[in-house]
């Protein structure tokens, strides 16, 4: 219980506020015994306000080791026990001004920018209201009134070459103060949850920097038993930043400890994935290459004492964790464990018939300890390893120690991790190896699908889709097929950031990412997806007219292609309305409006089959690109004519499921014993893919390769699927362009509605 806390009535809003502070500060993520240190300087009003306590804050977060604080320079740091007062706040003002009182009568107003920053490091915890106020009123004082000489913009002055030296040298200065905040940010993740009896010696503190150098060492560590995902894009994404900003480097380690699920094809996979997304490893490593010094320690363990090898089946084994009952084998001799493990290692025994266990805390409310598996028997090939060896180790004995072999300083994983903290460190310490800084951050998760790799799995292997890299999966294999480029996926990387609270990422800002970078680099094409015959009745019978075609309306780099206007073209069905609605500034009869490229055309007449469809269309053109009207149309000449037009397969791609969170309204309220694991299935969206197998294309499309980015005007941006052959182009839609016709509508019909 707390001073002035009252457990049903609360506590007065002062302390709430301060309090609030503590729990808002990087504190929460570091040594508790900090956070209480600093509730209880709040309590005893040691430290009255908000300023104060993210000072006491931050200089106890850069300290290492808790027992060990310098009290001096930390009262010095946070003015513990006093409270700077109003008219300390006055006087501060009073005297800066004093200072500067000729330069502000020199130059008026212009002169006042950096003076409260002057006053603010004289009365850090001063109240800030309080010193505004009095700044505005003692410069108004000595002042008067700003005039217009004192709003208008100061005249530039001709530069010399004394002031390019001086602007380098301060642009070198604020580059190494960047490079100083980049390492800062780093060092920032260093200490996640603390706990206290997982400190380094100082040997093996001096055992590691002469290791690493000081540099700053990553991993991504993923296991190859799956294609990658955007979730691991997130994880790569971050874990090569950290190292990048701090000068460090980055391992690409496979954590490869269980051959029955692990293939070649995913070890090749994530390889070359991780190239493409723009990150190049310092080193590409194994799990299994470390697999001689794992079975070392192991035995280690065996002697020291901290491990034996245990004969219960997979359901004993639970029923004994849940029921906190130790193995009946938990007290072998260590001869019989050596000797048992050793026989293990020759294949003396079947699978599930002995595993090694370690000897962790049975009565620790956290269920990792509870004397884990370190090592099992598989007789299965392992894809790297080859038939060396038939006992496995777990990831979780695996994973920490290989971190430790191979020096790396941040240990950057997914909250799930958070709760295996223990057992981590638990492992390192009764080893005698360096433990690595861990933090942990929260998953991405993006609307509409699902990142599991069991649920990616199902869907591959039960043919819910075509594969690993379909386009509807959120693979990055797959949106690498749709479309998506590496640059759009950093971006969105980026925009999600970093952070330990559960979020999940709309699929809109995923397609506006995609879009942006695509927008840039994609080549303009023109495209007729549900097509509508035109006949231009004042052009002649076999009329052909070359036109130029930018290839990108902002880059003239990009060059252009060239497009056939003939008597008759085609346009989209919904560019033309017999009966007009409301804002609708495309065709109709009587209507004009521009073809791109070509100038304007009037439609004069307009046959419709018995259901009121629209199946030809007449008019006249008048050729001018400089023409104008409210409406602007895309269109493509006839293919009949035979001057390059030809027909595409689209494959237009929607959300693969109809929920955000597939599967969680079925699952809602239920126990979860009572769950449907697989209730995402039940949601699959059947229209998440149309096929228009007949769309016209304009031929500057003809030679276009897979993996070939365009944007077709008006339509959207496509890229050419790996399914295209030299006769039939096959292109995947990425995404849909805005479509402000739309978006209007949508408004007139809420307007309606409200």
């Amino acid at each position: 219980s707390l001073a002035g806390v009252d457990s049903a009535k609360g506590c007065d809003k002062e302390l709430g506020v301060l309090l609030h502070a503590v729990a808002s500060t990087k504190l929460s993520l570091a040594f508790p015994l900090y956070r209480k240190r600093i509730v209880e300087h709040v309590v005893k009003g040691e430290l009255p306000t908000t300023a104060q306590v993210s000072a006491a804050a931050k200089f106890l977060q850069k300290e290492k080791d808790g027992n060990q604080i310098d009290e001096t320079a930390f009262a010095a740091a946070c003015d513990l026990g006093k409270r700077t007062t109003d008219e300390e706040v006055r006087a501060a003002v009073a005297a800066v001004i004093e200072e500067n009182k000729q330069a502000l009568l020199e130059n008026r107003y212009r002169a006042t920018g950096r003076l409260l920053g002057q006053i603010t490091k004289r009365v850090p915890f001063g109240d800030g209201k309080v010193r505004k106020v009095e700044f505005d009123k003692q410069i108004l004082a000595l002042l008067g009134p700003r005039t217009e000489a004192d709003n208008a913009k100061p005249k530039k002055q001709k530069k010399n070459k004394n002031d390019n030296k001086k602007k380098n040298n301060k642009n070198n200065n604020k580059n190494e103060e960047k490079e100083e905040e980049k390492k800062e940010e780093v060092a920032d993740l260093a200490e996640g949850r603390l706990i206290p009896w997982a400190l380094n010696t100082e040997e093996q503190k001096q055992k590691h920097l002469e290791a690493t150098g000081g540099r700053v060492q990553t991993r991504f560590p993923p296991e190859p038993n799956g294609f990658l995902h955007l979730g691991h894009a997130k994880a790569i994404n971050f874990n090569f930043g950290v190292a990048a900003k701090a000068g460090g480097v980055t391992y690409l380690r496979f954590d490869d400890t269980n051959p029955t699920a692990e293939k070649k094809v995913y070890i090749d996979h994530i390889k070359e994935i991780v190239s493409w997304l723009g990150f190049k490893p310092w080193k590409v490593t194994y799990s299994s290459d470390y697999f001689p010094q794992l079975y070392d320690l192991a035995v280690k363990m065996i002697k020291d004492g901290n491990a034996f090898v245990c004969h219960q089946t997979k359901a004993q084994m639970e029923k004994s964790r849940e029921d906190k009952t130790p193995s009946p084998w938990c007290d072998r001799s260590v001869e019989e464990n050596l000797k048992l493990f050793e026989q293990m290692r020759m294949g003396m025994f079947d699978e599930g018939a002995a595993t090694l266990r370690m000897k962790g805390d049975l009565t620790s409310p956290n269920p990792n300890p509870w004397d884990p598996v370190a090592y099992r028997i598989m007789y299965t090939e392992h894809p790297h390893a080859g038939d060396k060896w038939v006992i496995y180790p777990t990831y979780d004995y695996t994973h920490c120690i290989v971190d430790s072999l191979e020096n790396i300083t941040h240990s950057l994983c997914t909250l799930e991790f958070e709760v295996r903290r223990e057992s981590y460190f638990w492992l390192l310490n009764v080893l005698d190896l360096y433990k690595p800084k861990v933090w942990e951050y929260s998953r991405l998760t993006v609307e509409y699908n699902v990142m599991s790799k069991r649920k990616l799995k199902k869907l591959v292997e039960g043919k819910y889709v075509n594969g690993w890299d379909d386009p509807r999966l959120i693979t990055l294999a797959g949106l690498r097929r749709r479309g998506y480029t590496a640059e759009g996926l950093r971006m969105l990387c980026e925009k999600v950031g970093v952070t330990r609270s559960a979020n999940s990422t709309p699929y809109s800002l995923l397609e506006l990412c995609g879009r942006a970078h695509l927008n840039d680099i994609a080549r303009r094409a023109m495209v007729v997806v549900d097509p509508v015959r035109v006949t231009i009745t004042n052009l002649d019978e076999g009329h052909v007219q070359w036109l130029e075609a930018p290839n990108h309306p902002k880059n003239a780099d990009m060059g252009t292609h060239k497009i056939p206007l003939t008597r008759t073209i085609f346009i989209e069905r919904d560019d033309f309305q017999m009966n007009p609605e409301k804002g609708f500034y495309r065709l109709s009869v009587g209507a004009s409006v521009l073809l791109k490229y070509v100038g304007l055309f009037t439609c004069t007449h307009a046959d419709t089959d018995a259901s009121g469809r629209v199946t030809h269309i007449r008019g006249e053109v008048k050729i001018d690109n400089a023409a104008k009207a409210k409406g602007k149309i895309h269109w493509v000449a006839d293919p009949a004519a035979g001057h390059g037009t030809f027909r595409v397969e689209l494959r237009l791609y929607d959300t693969l499921f109809t929920e955000a969170v597939p599967g969680q309204a079925e699952n809602e309220g239920k126990a979860d014993e009572d769950k449907n694991k697989d209730a995402y299935l039940n949601v699959l969206n059947p229209n998440s893919l149309r096929v228009v197998k007949n769309a016209i294309a304009d031929p500057s499309l003809a030679k276009a390769s897979a993996g070939d980015k365009f944007q077709f005007e008006r339509v959207g941006f496509f890229c050419v699927d790996p399914d295209s052959t030299a006769d039939h182009l096959v292109c995947n839609r990425t995404m849909t362009l805005k479509d402000s016709f739309k978006k209007a509508k949508s408004k007139n019909n809420q307007k309606k509605k409200n």
